[in-house]
C-alpha cells in the first residue's frame, strides 16, 4: 500500500531528513503540544508512523477510511486525569492535515480540547503503540495566570533548573506519561499570554514583594543600629578621645 491518499507535509520526526544516514526510520514518534489555560487544556497530539509498519497494519483495515480509523485509534489512546479523575475530551478541529512525510513517515494529528478546575495535579497518558520502539517529546506552553509546582519534564531549585527535558526528544517510556500539578498564580507572579512550562515553574516566577521589602528593612535596621551606636560612643567620649589603655 502506498497511501497516496495521504496529502504530503513536512514532519518534526528527528530523524526525518535523514534517510540518507538512516538505513529506514523503523520507530514511531510521539509529538505533544499543549496549552494550559486557566480553566482549559488544548492539546495537539502527533503521531508519526514508520510507513513499513503502517502499510502492515493498514491490510486489515483497507485503504479506503485507513485514515479515520487511525485517527479514531490513537484518539482513544489519549487520557487525561485531574487529581485522578478522567477529563472529557471534546474534539477540536486540525488546521495542518495528515500525510505523509520525510524518511518513510507518516504523520497522522488530532487536537482536543478539555475543561480544567482552577488548580490540581494534571495526567496526560499516551497509551499509543505501547510495545513499539518509539521517541517522545512535550512541547507545554503555560498561562501567565498559572504557575507550575511540579513537572515531569523539569526540576528547579533556588531560582535556576537542574533538569531540562521540555520540548526534547526522548528514547524513555517514562514519557509516555506527563505529570504537570499547577496552580493560579499569586499577583506578583502573574506574567502575559503563554509562555513555556520552564519559565512558569514557581521556583522561576517572581518572588513575593516583602521578601525585598523585608531586606530592604533588615539593611535599614543594621544601618540605625550602627548611628545610634556611634552617637553613644561620640556623647562618652567627646573629641574622640581614647580610653586609658585602649588604642
Amino acid at each position: 500500500m502506498t497511501f497516496l491518499f495521504l496529502l504530503p507535509i513536512g514532519l518534526s520526526h528527528p530523524l526525518a531528513g535523514q534517510a540518507g544516514t538512516f538505513a529506514g526510520v523503523n520507530m514511531y514518534g510521539h509529538a505533544i503540544r499543549a496549552e494550559l489555560w486557566p480553566g482549559r487544556l488544548e492539546l495537539e497530539y502527533v503521531l508519526e508512523a514508520p510507513l513499513p509498519k503502517l502499510s502492515r497494519e493498514a491490510e486489515t483495515v483497507g485503504e479506503t477510511g485507513f485514515v479515520e480509523h487511525k485517527l479514531a485509534q490513537i484518539g482513544s489512546g489519549l487520557r487525561a486525569t485531574l487529581d485522578g479523575v478522567e477529563l472529557a475530551w471534546e474534539p477540536v478541529v486540525v488546521q495542518q492535515p495528515s500525510g505523509p512525510g520525510d524518511a518513510g513517515l507518516v504523520e497522522f494529528r488530532i487536537r482536543r480540547r478539555a475543561e480544567l478546575p482552577a488548580s490540581g495535579e494534571l495526567r496526560i497518558s499516551n497509551g499509543n503503540h505501547p510495545d513499539e520502539s518509539a521517541l517522545f517529546a512535550a512541547n507545554i506552553l503555560v498561562d501567565g495566570q498559572l504557575v507550575v509546582e511540579v513537572c515531569s519534564l523539569v526540576d528547579a531549585r533556588e531560582g535556576r533548573l537542574t533538569r531540562n527535558h521540555h520540548a526534547a526528544w526522548l528514547a524513555d517510556e517514562s514519557a509516555r506519561e506527563l505529570v504537570i500539578q499547577f496552580r493560579p498564580a499569586s499577583w506578583w507572579e502573574r506574567g502575559e499570554g503563554l509562555t513555556p512550562l520552564p519559565l512558569r515553574h514557581a521556583e522561576l516566577v517572581p518572588g513575593p514583594p516583602w521578601g525585598l521589602a523585608a531586606a530592604g528593612l533588615g539593611i535599614a535596621a543594621v544601618g540605625v543600629v550602627g548611628l545610634v551606636a556611634g552617637a553613644r560612643r561620640r556623647r562618652r567620649h567627646p573629641g574622640g578621645a581614647s580610653l586609658p589603655g585602649v588604642r
